[in-house]
């Protein structure tokens, strides 16, 4: 029983090793894409600044929308 109690550990480091590296993967390619959409959310919001009132009917709007 105690052979097999190690070796389930053995089994959990692995799988620990595993997930580490999964989440420093999964880091990299969130960085990735967070730079390369930045370009467009720079454009999305110049593009806003040029709206009068934008917030103010957006947000009005979402709040009609949502308190029927």
């Amino acid at each position: 029983m105690l052979q097999a109690l190690e070796e389930i550990d053995q089994c959990q480091n692995d799988i620990d090793a595993l997930n580490e590296k999964a989440s420093e993967e999964i880091l990299k390619v969130e960085q990735k894409y967070n730079k390369l959409r930045k370009p467009h959310y720079e454009k999305r919001n110049n593009l806003i600044k040029k709206i009068p009132n934008f917030w103010v009917t957006a947000v009005g709007s979402k709040k009609k929308f949502f308190s029927n």
